[in-house]
């Protein structure tokens, strides 16, 4: 509309998420984010696994069964999650 021809820039100015302008200029912050979540969900499945290893009143022994395998399969997840952060883990 009368300005002339534009061109479009190149290159693209400022980050495209939240994320990547907190890793640039406060990566202390950014790792620090990082680790905080990772020990929350290890945290939260931690005390789900131990949720179903307490017995519960009228709970069948098939259920008792069930929930102990899945508090095994949960902390079975919680060390592969932990080996797989974690290159250096020795078991």
């Amino acid at each position: 509309l009368g300005h002339g021809e534009q061109s479009v820039a190149k290159k693209l100015i400022g980050y495209g998420s939240p994320l990547q302008l907190m890793h640039h200029h406060h990566e202390f912050e950014y790792l620090t984010t990082q680790i905080c979540f990772l020990q929350a969900l290890f945290h939260w499945l931690a005390a789900v696994a131990v949720e179903l290893l307490l017995p519960k009143p009228n709970e069948t022994e098939s259920a008792k069964r069930m929930n102990k395998c899945l508090a095994g399969w949960l902390t079975s997840l919680i060390i592969w999650m932990l080996a797989f952060y974690n290159h250096h883990l020795s078991f």
